[in-house]
């Protein structure tokens, strides 16, 4: 055998494997690439949601809770699609309600709590 042909034979055995290394590093770049898309959607979404409580808070005082809710899950939901973001219902219940809290932390506003009554909690073992 000549020095060509192990060259040839070698190269012809390496081939699947420096494929698979190519295609699992293809793979985990583009995992990397929607995770930090996820990420920097969830944080522009969590500063419309800051943005869009602060606006109903100070434009709209004359509105009572739901109607300054209303006006803030409209100017996110504006925002979200003008960037092509999706967002649900639920989730924007949630951050309209985190930032809210996170606006009466900021500007010293007392937080109104839930309350909750305790016969509705199940502990999973009695409390002592």
């Amino acid at each position: 055998m000549n020095t060509q042909t192990i060259l040839n034979d070698v190269v012809q055995a390496l081939y699947p494997l420096v494929l698979a290394l190519v295609s699992y590093g293809m793979h985990q770049l583009t995992q990397y690439i929607k995770s930090k898309k996820s990420l920097n959607q969830a944080l522009q979404k969590d500063g419309w949601a800051y943005k869009g409580v602060i606006l109903a808070e100070q434009s709209f005082e004359c509105l009572g809770g739901y109607g300054k809710y209303q006006k803030a899950a409209e100017y996110i939901s504006n925002m979200c699609k003008k960037h092509g973001v999706k967002i649900s219902d639920k989730e924007l219940e949630g951050l309209i309600e985190t930032a809210l809290t996170q606006f009466k932390k900021d500007f010293d506003i007392p937080i109104k709590s839930k309350s909750v009554n305790n016969s509705e909690i199940n502990y999973p073992h009695e409390v002592q």
